[in-house]
């Protein structure tokens, strides 16, 4: 083998390497994105819920959880999103960083 074609293959697997690695960052990054969002939609619900449990104690409610359909609605999209959290956060720890091999 000649040493042109020695370079031609080193570099050839450099940039495989490269783009693999690329993909892998690029797949890394958007499930980091993706579990911010979820974490802020959580926060979101949580202030909701909470505001609207303050409402109704300032207008001396009786607070009802079970029959209120507006509170037992936010605890099922808390609770979807807590699940939804836990699968991304199970993903992302199943394939940690590896920027560093």
């Amino acid at each position: 083998m000649g040493l042109w074609q020695k370079i031609k293959t080193t570099l050839t697997h450099g940039a495989r390497k490269a783009g693999k690695k690329s993909g892998e960052f690029s797949h890394l990054s958007k499930q980091k994105i993706h579990e911010l969002g979820i974490k802020k939609q959580l926060e979101e619900k949580l202030l909701d819920l909470g505001g609207l449990i303050y409402q109704k104690a300032v207008q001396k409610e009786k607070l009802n959880f079970e029959q209120d359909l507006s509170v037992r609605h936010l605890i099922e999209q808390i609770k979807e999103l807590e699940k939804e959290l836990e699968l991304v956060e199970a993903e992302l720890k199943e394939k940690p960083d590896r920027s560093m091999k």
